[in-house]
């Protein structure tokens, strides 16, 4: 169902790219995508509160989460596979886009 929405969001940004490049011409998508960027960025400053999670007074904060994280990806490998799938993946996309 969702890769359905992605779809239909990536054809509508194709076609609003398209135009904003008719009229704008060739740095017109980028105008928009900042015009809309600024648009949603007020929209998030203005309507969501910051969330601040658990208060730890500790003063090793980083250093405990980092050993929290080590300890889930040596329970579960499977975490530590996905991020690495997707650290490569990330990669070859900006290795392909910016070559």
């Amino acid at each position: 169902y969702m890769s359905v929405i992605f779809g239909v969001t990536a054809i509508l940004a194709g076609l609003i790219a398209r135009v904003s490049f008719e009229y704008l011409g060739d740095i017109g998508p980028f105008q928009v995508a900042l015009g809309l960027t600024v648009v949603v960025w007020v929209i998030i400053y203005a309507t969501w509160e910051e969330n601040y999670g658990h208060i730890n007074t500790g003063e090793n904060d980083d250093k405990s989460n980092v050993s929290i994280a080590l300890a889930i990806m040596r329970k579960h490998p499977s975490v530590l596979a996905l991020g690495m799938i997707q650290s490569l993946f990330e990669g070859a996309m900006f290795t392909f886009v910016f070559n």
